[in-house]
C-alpha cells in the first residue's frame, strides 16, 4: 500500500494526475496504521465528548472506504477507538488532596451577620514551575509544593507550618517587581481561591482548561504586592535559565525606546514597534498593550506573535540558506545528503536554540517534533513527508499526553499543517499552469538577452510562489474558519495582510532581530542597537497601518454565529468531498454521497434552531457574569412589533455586567459567545438600567460589534468608579460608551416610569421606575452610584406578570415605588410610550412570578414588604462567587426564607434559565451547574 507521501514529482505526468485527485481520495491512501491513529484521536475526543467522538469515528470509517468494510479492519478500528478512550479517561485530571490549611485559606470567611466574604491573604512559600509574561504587564506564575509560613517581621524567612500542597497554583501578578526563574522558591502573601469560571452553556469552560494543566487553585495580585526569592532556592534548577534571562536583559537594553531605562530592563517601557521584538524572539508579551494585542487579533495577525511552527519555519528557511551556502562550497555534499534533508538537518540546531529562547512552550515543542520526523523520513528516502510527519507527531503527543488533543493551539496547528499537505500539490500545479516557464531563446548578439531571460524566469518564479503562498493562506483560513468562528466568534476580514506581513517578518524583521540578539550577547551594544532599530522599522510601519485602519473604522472583526460542532464536521466533510466531485474520475457518485452527507450535517443544527424559534415560549436567562448583572429575555413563536417589524422571535438584553477598572471584557469573553452560540449576533433591544460599571461595561463591545435594534437607558451619565480612577490607562466608561454609540449609529433613548415596550403580541416590558421628575442633579456625583435611579422593569405575557427586574434599586427607591403605586390605586398613566400607546393597569402593579433581587441581594435593598407585594415564586440574585460584599446578604436570605421564597444565585448555580411554555403554567427552571450545590 502506497502512502500519501508518494515519490512522484509535481512536474511529471504522474504528479499532475496526483494533483488533480480529490482530497478525500488522497486521504484514502494513508497507511492503515495512520487510519487507526485517526480512530484513536476520535476515541480521545469521545472520552470527554461522546457524541462528537463517535461522529468523527464514523467519518474516519467512511474516508477509508471501500477497505473499511473488511471485518478485521473494522475490529481493529473499534479497538483503537475504545482503547484510546479508556487511556484518555485513565490519564484524565484528578484533584490532589487538599490540605486543611488550603481548604481554610480558600473558603469564604463567615462574618458575624452571616455574610460570606473572600478569605484574607495567606503568606505561602512555593517553587516556581513556570513563568509566562502576558500582555498588559502581567506575569503568570505556576507555583508547586506550596506551603503556608508564619507571618514574621524579621529579616529572615519564616518556617513552614504545614504539609505542602501537591497540586499547582496559577498566580497572575500585575506589574511585578521581580521576575522569578523556574526552580526558584518564592515567599509572598496570596488570596487563594479554587479555580472557578463563570458557567454559561455555550461559553468557554475555564475550569476544565486549568484542570487539564493540573491547576486547581488560582490567585491574583496587583502592583503593590511584594514577593521574596529565598536564598536557599535562589539558584534556578538549570543554568540555562539564568543564561537566557541574562540574554533577555541585554536584548531589552539594546532595543530602541525611551532613554534612561530602569536598572532592570524588564520594567522599562518600550515603543509599540520595539515591544513586538521580545514577543517574537523570547515569547515575552508583557510589553505589548491590550490595545496592541487587540489590533493583532482583529487583523488576523495574532498567530505571528505566538511562538509556534511559523517561527520554526523561519529556522528551517535559515537552514535552507545555510545548506545552499555549504553546498556551493562543497558540492560533493549533495552526493551523500539530499538538499531538502540537509536543509532540515541544519535547521535542527537552530530550532533547538529557538526552543531554549522561547522557554520550550508546548507549541514550539510540537513544531520541533514535526521537524524531527520530517528530517527522519527524508533520510529514509521518503519524499513528500508533510502529512506522514504530522501524523507521527500526533501519535507521540497522544501517547505522552492524550489530553493535549483538547488544546486549542494543537488543534489549530495540526489542521493548518494538514491543510498545507493536502492543498500544496494542487496549488503548486496551479501556479505552474498559470505562469509556465517559457523556453529561453538563444541570444545571438548582446548579453542583455540572457539578463532579460533570467529576470523573466525570476519574475515568473516569484509569481508562482505568490500564488502558492496566497492560496495556502486562503485555504488555511477557510479550513480553520469553523474553529476560529466557534472559539473567537468573529470574522477576520484582513487575513490578506498575512501575505504582506509574513514575508516581511521572515526577511526584514527576524534576521536583524536575531543579529541584534547575537550582538547584544557578545557585548557589541552599538551593532545590537542598529540591528534592532532596523528590525523595528517594519513593525513600526505595521502598527501605523493598523492605527490608520482603526481610525478609519475599517479594522473591524464583526461578530458571526458560532457554529455547532456538527455543522463544523459537515463543513470539513464538504471540503474533503467537493474537490472529488469536481475533479474525480469514476468515483463521482461516491463523492456526491459525501457532499450530500456534509450538507445535511452542516444545515441540521441551524434547522433545529429555526424549529425551536417557532415554538411558542418566553425565556429569561440570568447570565453568570460574576459580580455584575446581565439578563437576556428571549421569545419565540409569536408575532412581534419591534421597530415596525414582525419577527417570530426576538431578544432583549438588560444590562451586561462588567468589572470596574479591569481589562477583562465580560462582553467579549462571556456575553458574545453565549449570544452567538448557533445564533445570529442580533439583539432587538439593549437596555441599561443605570450606568454603573457592573451593569454597563459589558454592553460596550456588543453595541459596537453586534446588530442592535435600539439602545435604551435611564438617561444618567456613567461616572468613573474608584478602580477606574486608579487605572489611568483605561479610558473612562462614558467615553467608551459614546465611542461605541457613534460607531454603531445608535442614540440612547430615555425611559421613565409609565413607558411600555411592546416586544411581541401580548408580550411587553413595563417601566415602573424612575419617575420623569427624578432629581438626578441632587445626588452627590462620585460619592453615590445612582442606584436609586435604576430602571425597574416588569415582563408581562398575556397580562400575566412573569418577572420583575430591579437593577440596583435600593430601599429608598423601592419604598417610593410602593408609595407611588399605592397613591395611584395600582396603576400608572403612560408618559412616554415606546412602540405602542395606552396605559398600564392591573390589580397588582408589582406582582411577578420571578423576582431578580435589587442590587444583587444587598442588605441596603432589603424591604420585606416589597417581597410580600411582589409575591414571587422564585427569587434570583446575580453575584460573584465569594464576592467581597457577601451578596446575597444574610438578612435578605433570612427574609426570603421567612416568606417561603426559594433563592437561587449565579454564584452557586451558574447561569439560571427560566422557561415559560405557557403563561398559565408555572415556569421551568434550569441551572448551568448541576452538582450537589445546585440541587433544587
Amino acid at each position: 500500500m502506497e502512502s500519501l507521501s508518494g515519490k512522484s514529482s509535481p512536474g511529471s505526468v504522474k504528479g499532475n494526475v496526483a494533483a488533480r485527485e480529490s482530497v478525500r481520495s488522497r486521504l484514502a491512501m494513508l497507511f492503515f496504521s495512520q487510519v487507526c491513529l485517526l480512530a484513536a484521536v476520535a476515541g480521545v475526543s469521545a472520552s470527554r465528548h461522546p457524541v462528537p467522538g463517535c461522529v468523527f469515528l464514523g467519518l474516519v470509517w467512511l474516508l477509508d472506504l471501500p477497505r473499511s468494510w473488511q471485518p478485521v479492519r473494522m475490529l481493529v478500528l473499534a479497538l483503537a477507538f475504545i482503547g484510546a478512550m479508556a487511556y484518555a479517561g485513565f490519564r484524565g485530571p484528578s484533584p490532589p488532596p487538599v490540605p486543611a490549611w488550603l481548604a481554610e485559606a480558600s473558603a469564604p470567611a463567615q462574618m458575624r451577620d452571616g455574610r460570606e466574604k473572600p478569605p484574607p491573604p495567606l503568606r505561602v512559600r512555593g517553587k516556581v514551575l513556570d513563568c509566562t509574561p502576558l500582555s498588559g504587564g502581567r506575569l503568570r506564575i505556576l507555583l508547586g509544593e506550596a506551603v503556608p509560613v508564619n507571618d514574621h517581621s524579621g529579616s529572615g524567612p519564616a518556617e513552614p507550618r504545614a504539609a505542602p500542597y501537591q497540586g499547582r497554583i496559577a498566580w497572575t501578578w500585575y506589574r511585578p517587581e521581580i521576575i522569578p526563574l523556574p526552580g526558584q522558591v518564592l515567599e509572598t502573601a496570596l488570596r487563594l481561591a479554587p479555580v472557578r469560571g463563570m458557567k454559561n452553556p455555550g461559553g468557554w469552560d475555564v475550569e476544565q482548561y486549568w484542570r487539564d494543566r493540573g491547576v486547581w487553585f488560582r490567585a491574583w495580585s496587583g502592583a503593590r504586592s511584594r514577593a521574596v526569592i529565598l536564598e536557599a532556592g535562589a539558584r534556578p534548577a538549570s543554568m540555562f535559565a539564568e543564561a537566557r534571562e541574562k540574554l533577555l536583559y541585554g536584548f531589552l537594553a539594546a532595543l530602541p525606546g525611551e532613554k534612561g531605562k530602569a536598572s532592570n530592563p524588564q520594567f522599562s517601557s518600550l515603543s509599540e514597534s520595539a515591544a513586538i521584538l521580545p514577543a517574537l524572539i523570547f515569547g515575552d508579551r508583557s510589553f505589548l498593550s491590550e490595545e496592541q494585542t487587540d489590533f493583532f487579533a482583529r487583523s488576523t495577525l495574532a498567530h505571528s506573535l505566538a511562538l509556534s511552527g511559523l517561527h520554526l519555519g523561519y529556522a528551517t528557511l535559515a537552514g535552507l540558506f545555510l545548506a545552499y551556502a555549504i553546498g556551493r562550497l562543497f558540492p560533493r555534499l549533495w552526493l551523500y545528503i539530499p538538499r531538502p534533508a540537509a536543509a532540515l538537518l541544519f535547521a535542527l540546531p537552530l530550532a533547538a536554540a529557538y526552543l531554549w529562547l522561547g522557554k520550550m512552550p508546548v507549541s514550539l515543542m510540537r513544531a520541533a517534533c514535526m521537524l524531527f520526523f520530517w528530517t527522519l523520513l527524508l533520510f529514509l528516502k521518503r519524499p513528500r513527508v508533510i502529512l506522514d510527519g504530522l501524523l507521527a507527531t500526533v501519535a507521540v503527543l497522544l501517547l505522552l499526553d492524550p489530553l493535549s488533543l483538547f488544546d486549542l493551539s494543537l488543534q489549530l496547528s495540526v489542521i493548518s499543517v494538514a491543510t498545507i499537505a493536502l492543498c500544496l500539490p494542487f496549488l503548486y500545479n496551479l501556479s505552474q499552469r498559470l505562469f509556465p516557464d517559457r523556453p529561453a531563446a538563444r541570444p545571438r548578439h548582446a548579453p542583455h538577452g540572457r539578463i532579460r531571460s533570467s529576470f523573466s524566469r525570476a519574475f515568473r518564479r516569484l509569481l508562482r510562489w505568490s500564488v502558492v503562498l496566497l492560496g495556502t493562506s486562503f485555504c488555511i483560513q477557510i479550513v480553520l474558519s469553523p474553529i476560529t468562528a466557534r472559539v473567537f466568534g468573529t470574522a477576520g476580514l484582513w487575513f490578506p495582510l498575512n501575505l504582506l506581513w509574513l514575508p516581511a517578518l521572515g526577511f526584514l524583521v527576524m534576521p536583524p532581530a536575531v543579529l541584534g540578539l547575537v550582538f547584544s550577547g557578545i557585548g557589541m551594544e552599538t551593532a545590537a542597537s542598529t540591528s534592532l532599530y532596523l528590525a523595528a522599522l517594519p513593525c513600526e510601519a505595521l502598527m501605523r497601518l493598523l492605527h490608520l485602519l482603526e481610525e478609519s473604522g475599517w479594522l473591524t472583526a464583526p461578530l458571526i454565529p458560532r457554529p455547532h460542532w456538527l455543522s463544523a464536521a459537515g463543513f470539513w466533510l464538504l471540503c474533503l468531498s467537493l474537490p472529488g466531485l469536481a475533479l474525480g474520475r469514476g468515483k463521482r457518485i461516491l463523492s456526491a454521497c459525501f457532499v450530500l452527507a456534509g450538507l445535511a450535517m452542516l444545515l441540521l443544527p441551524p434547522a433545529l434552531a429555526l424549529y425551536e424559534n417557532r415554538q411558542t415560549g418566553v425565556r429569561l436567562r440570568l447570565l453568570d457574569v460574576g459580580q455584575g448583572q446581565a439578563v437576556l429575555v428571549e421569545w419565540s413563536g409569536m408575532a412581534g412589533t419591534i421597530s415596525g417589524r414582525h419577527p417570530d422571535s426576538g431578544r432583549v438584553l438588560v444590562d451586561g455586567g462588567g468589572f470596574p477598572g479591569s481589562s477583562f471584557d465580560v462582553s467579549k469573553s462571556i456575553l458574545a459567545p453565549v449570544l452567538t452560540d448557533n445564533a445570529l449576533p442580533r439583539l432587538d433591544m439593549v437596555i441599561n438600567t443605570h450606568p454603573d460599571a457592573d451593569h454597563l461595561a459589558g454592553l460596550v463591545y456588543l453595541l459596537e460589534h453586534a446588530w442592535v435594534g435600539s439602545y435604551l437607558g435611564n438617561g444618567d451619565r456613567a461616572l468613573p468608579a474608584l478602580e477606574e480612577r486608579e487605572q489611568k490607562a483605561l479610558p473612562a466608561l462614558e467615553e467608551r460608551e459614546q465611542k461605541a454609540l457613534r460607531r454603531s449609529g445608535l442614540a440612547q433613548r430615555v425611559l421613565k416610569a409609565g413607558d411600555r415596550l411592546e416586544l411581541a403580541r401580548d408580550l411587553r416590558l413595563e417601566v415602573l421606575w424612575p419617575p420623569g421628575d427624578f432629581p438626578y442633579e441632587n445626588r452627590k456625583r462620585g460619592a453615590e452610584s445612582g442606584n436609586n435611579a435604576s430602571l425597574i422593569l416588569r415582563l408581562v405575557w398575556k397580562d400575566t406578570p412573569l418577572a420583575l427586574l430591579c437593577g440596583d434599586a435600593e430601599a429608598p427607591a423601592l419604598l417610593a415605588l410602593m408609595d407611588a403605586v399605592g397613591r395611584s390605586g395600582g396603576s400608572f398613566q403612560a408618559e412616554n410610550v415606546v412602540s405602542s400607546e395606552g396605559s398600564l393597569q392591573g390589580s397588582n402593579y408589582l406582582s411577578a412570578q420571578v423576582l431578580v433581587l435589587p442590587h444583587h441581594g444587598s442588605a441596603g435593598s432589603l424591604v420585606p414588604g416589597f417581597y410580600e407585594t411582589v409575591g414571587p415564586r422564585t427569587a434570583l440574585a446575580s453575584c460573584g462567587h465569594a464576592n467581597k460584599w457577601g451578596f446575597p446578604s444574610a438578612p435578605v436570605r433570612s427574609a426570603l426564607k421567612a416568606l417561603g421564597i426559594p433563592l437561587h444565585a449565579t454564584s452557586q448555580r451558574g447561569q439560571i434559565q427560566i422557561i415559560w411554555r405557557n403563561s398559565a403554567e408555572p415556569p421551568e427552571i434550569r441551572f448551568a451547574r448541576q452538582g450537589e450545590e445546585s440541587k433544587r
